[in-house]
C-alpha cells in the first residue's frame, strides 16, 4: 500500500495514534514487513515512534496523542482547570491519569506526567473536542476530586473557587467511589465552608486521623474537629 493511502485509512479510523498491530491489520503483512515498513516511514518524517510498537502521525498536536498512548487515561488536574476556564492559572506539566506506570513524556514544548491510579478511580471523564480531533478530560466534578485526592500542585484556594461551579452531589458520590477518607475530609471542609448542607451518612465516612487541609504548605493551622482537618492553608 502506497504510504499517502496507509495515512489516509489511519486518519479516516481516527488512529491518530497507532500501534504495530493496528499496522498489521491494515496492511495485511508479515510482522517483519511491517517494522521495516514503519521505519522506512519514520525515516521519511510521515510518522514518529513515541514507545516500542506504538507511533503517531507527523504534526499531530501532542494534546491529542497524550490520552491514546494507554487506555484508559485522561487529562485531569491544573490543565483540565485551565482548559475548562476554572482557573487563570497556566500549567507548566501536563497531568495525565492512567492506570499504569510510565515514563513523563516530551513532545514538542509540552511536559506530560503520568499519574498512576487503581482502575476504580479512573471515571469521570469525556471526549473533548480540540481542533481537529478529541482528548479525554476529566469533567469538572472529577478534576476537583482528583485535586484534592492528589494535589499536584493545584492549591486549595484555587480548587474552592472551582468548586463553586460544580455539582455538589456528584463531587460528594464521586469522592465515596474514591474510597479516601482524607479526600472525604478535605471536600467535607469546603463544603461546609461553602454552605452546603452535607448528609449525615456523608460525615459519617471521616475518618481516624486528622487531614491537612493542603499537602503543599506546612502542618500548622487551626484543626477543623467536625471533619478533622487541619486548615493549614487560609481561604478568603
Amino acid at each position: 500500500m502506497q504510504a499517502i493511502k496507509f495515512l489516509e485509512k489511519l486518519r479516516s479510523l481516527d488512529l491518530v495514534v497507532f500501534t504495530l498491530i493496528d499496522a498489521e491489520q491494515i496492511l495485511d503483512k508479515s510482522r517483519a514487513y511491517i517494522r521495516l515498513y514503519l521505519h522506512r516511514l519514520e525515516r521519511r518524517g510521515l510518522i514518529f515512534r513515541i514507545e516500542k510498537n506504538k507511533y503517531a502521525l507527523k504534526g499531530t498536536n501532542p494534546l491529542l496523542i497524550v490520552t491514546k498512548i494507554t487506555k484508559p487515561s485522561y487529562v485531569s488536574f491544573l490543565f483540565a482547570l485551565y482548559i475548562q476556564h476554572l482557573t487563570t492559572q497556566i500549567p507548566i506539566k501536563i497531568q495525565v491519569v492512567s492506570p499504569v506506570s510510565k515514563k513523563p513524556l516530551k513532545f514538542e514544548n509540552y511536559d506530560f506526567e503520568f499519574i498512576k491510579f487503581p482502575a476504580h478511580r479512573i471515571f469521570g471523564y469525556y471526549k473533548y473536542r480540540l481542533g481537529g480531533g478529541y482528548i479525554f478530560l476529566a469533567n469538572k466534578e472529577k478534576t476537583i476530586i482528583d485535586c484534592l485526592y492528589l494535589q499536584k500542585s493545584v492549591s486549595i484556594s484555587d480548587i474552592n473557587t472551582a468548586l463553586s461551579s460544580c455539582d455538589t452531589t456528584k463531587l460528594m458520590n464521586y469522592a465515596k467511589r474514591m474510597n479516601s477518607t482524607v479526600l472525604i475530609q478535605r471536600l467535607g471542609y469546603l463544603l461546609d465552608l461553602n454552605h452546603v448542607k452535607v448528609p449525615v451518612s456523608f460525615t459519617k465516612l471521616i475518618g481516624k486521623n486528622d487531614a491537612l487541609l493542603s499537602s503543599l504548605l506546612p502542618k500548622k493551622g487551626i484543626k477543623n474537629t467536625k471533619w478533622k482537618v487541619i486548615a493549614n492553608e487560609v481561604l478568603e
